[in-house]
């Protein structure tokens, strides 16, 4: 009696706990399946259409494999058009079908490369981390709501994707480099960086400048306890701080919008002395303040130089209206596409 007691007791036990584990492998099935639900097929060309690769679902490190065997069915120098319809995109995933697009465009060919995600809008917007809240949000008055539609979404789509990368740096982080770049709502780091988490220590502030207790503190922690080995300054075109410096905003009595942006008095004062970067920007026919962002880029670098002269800096641009990010080459004192980056005359980017 005693013994078929204690089994009875025990019983409820045992079935709580494989009803947990059969619960948490139900759980990761399906995060893996949809994952990896990606169908990729290849549409044979007809008279009017070239042959055509479409992609449907999400497009994740699981869908690689697929993906890989399609495009490999591709007749070397056959031009292609690649449809993605997607929901998800990961960065595994883009890297292999950029590299083939890349590989068989060397044959001689083109490929298209058509982006058509599915969102509440319907194809034709940008990727989901591309994309506004507008594109695939419903229209909301209440003030909260997109950034919390916007949590929801991460939470329904991304975070199971994530948390592998985030749980192996849950103690600690280790950036490759210190970004300073603005706070306008356009310029998103990581996204014109392609980075993830852990990839960059960011700062963001009116103007991009490397200026203040604030901006002090965290470039201090970046160097001596992260020991970032590079530091960058990113301006972008049709800055509204630079507007205001050409405007008189930093001379226009008080107020801490005022005592900040005279913290960009010497990048006006520079550009106006004839600053080789100012030169080279306005003869590249970008406007006066384009000219005087980049200008700032250069003061803020040397701002930076004089302080932690022993790291790598860099200057870049992000150019809004082309959505390209261009190198400072202090050389020449112009801001070029990453690929003409020392070698070559700059490309026009204005406009």
């Amino acid at each position: 009696m005693i013994r078929t007691a204690s089994w009875s007791a025990r019983a409820p036990r045992t079935d709580l706990l494989e009803g947990v584990l059969i619960g948490l492998a139900l759980a990761g099935f399906r995060t893996l399946h949809r994952a990896g639900r990606a169908r990729v097929r290849i549409e044979e060309p007809t008279g009017s259409t070239p042959r055509r690769v479409v992609v449907e679902g999400a497009l994740s490190f699981l869908s690689v494999p697929a993906l890989s065997r399609t495009l490999a069915a591709v007749p070397p120098g056959e031009p292609v058009r690649v449809d993605l319809v997607v929901d998800y995109l990961d960065h595994a995933a883009f890297d292999h079908l950029h590299t083939w697009t890349r590989r068989h465009r060397a044959t001689g060919t083109w490929v298209e490369v058509v982006s058509e995600p599915v969102t509440a809008d319907g194809p034709g917007t940008p990727f989901p981390g591309y994309a506004t809240w507008s594109h695939w949000q419903e229209a909301d008055h209440r003030q909260h709501r997109p950034i919390l539609a916007g949590v929801a979404a991460y939470h329904a789509e991304g975070a199971e994707l994530m948390r592998p990368t985030l749980r192996g740096m849950a103690d600690g982080q280790s950036p490759h480099g210190l970004l300073l770049t603005c706070s306008d709502s356009r310029v998103q780091p990581s996204v014109i960086t392609r980075s993830g988490p852990g990839d960059l220590f960011t700062v963001q502030n009116v103007g991009n400048l490397a200026a203040g207790t604030a901006v002090d503190a965290a470039v201090q922690y970046a160097t001596a306890v992260l020991d970032v080995p590079l530091i960058a300054v990113c301006g972008h075109s049709a800055c509204g701080a630079m507007r205001g410096l050409l405007d008189g905003a930093a001379d226009a009595g008080e107020g801490a919008l005022t005592e900040w942006l005279r913290h960009g008095s010497p990048s006006l004062a520079a550009l106006r002395a004839g600053h080789p970067v100012g030169r080279a920007a306005l003869a590249a026919g970008f406007g006066e303040a384009d000219a005087l962002a980049m200008v700032n880029v250069a003061v803020q670098l040397g701002v930076l130089r004089a302080q932690h002269g022993d790291r790598a800096l860099h200057g870049l641009f992000f150019h809004i209206p082309t959505a390209r990010v261009l190198v400072l080459d202090e050389d020449t004192h112009e801001f070029r596409p990453p690929e003409q980056h020392g070698a070559g005359p700059a490309r026009e980017y204005p406009g």
